[in-house]
């Protein structure tokens, strides 16, 4: 089939382009541009459905695989283990989970409910495609560019301020958390603080 050998095209030749630009690119401007060429081109597959045109349908969904593929398809794996670094052990790994989780219920969903979507018309392709605008917005409003941070510096940035470091320890040259250290540490300090003051007022 055709149509199957060029959707599979896409898709390679989209996450072959993605590990090229991720690096070059800031996060958000990487996943803002995919937002704006996601809903650009299901407008396209919209009007080439609309005009029953098998070549702007096939071009232009084509073109959307191929777009979101090397930009959220991408992105969405790296962006989300940067994002949630500052949550820690314990947090940061269950926020992935959720993430993820939420990715493929999302899918589901769309399986799930496209030809039920289908027989609104072709207003119900415009619906895919305000979704995909909705990408836009988030990543150049609430994403904040983490491109080239450890995910050290990324739990600090997410965090606001160094006291991020309480909450996701020390993390190893090869990125793997160690421990709340510094929670440990700055207790620690505290207290020795609240001994030398007590000895102090009993003085």
């Amino acid at each position: 089939d055709k149509l199957a050998i060029i959707v599979a095209g896409c898709k390679f030749l989209g996450v072959f382009v993605g590990m090229v630009v991720i690096d070059k690119m800031g996060r958000r401007h990487l996943l803002g541009i995919g937002g704006i060429l996601s809903t650009v081109f299901l407008i396209g597959v919209t009007i080439g459905a609309s005009l029953r045109s098998p070549p702007i349908l096939i071009i232009s969904m084509s073109a959307f695989i191929l777009c979101f593929v090397a930009t959220w398809g991408n992105g969405y794996w790296v962006v989300v283990t940067e994002v949630t670094a500052g949550g820690g052990r314990q947090y940061g790994s269950a926020s992935q989970a959720a993430a993820t989780g939420v990715l493929f219920w999302a899918g589901w969903l769309t399986s799930f409910t496209f030809m039920s979507v289908m027989e609104i018309g072709f207003a119900g392709l415009l619906l895919y495609a305000f979704v995909s605008a909705l990408m836009i917005p988030y990543a150049y409003c609430l994403l904040p560019e983490t491109r080239g941070l450890t995910l050290e510096e990324c739990a600090m940035k997410i965090a606001g301020s160094k006291h991020a470091m309480t909450m996701i320890g020390e993390i190893d040259a090869g990125g793997d958390l160690k421990g709340p250290s510094f929670i440990e540490s700055s207790s620690e300090e505290d207290n020795e603080g609240q001994s030398v003051s007590r000895d102090d007022s009993t003085q």
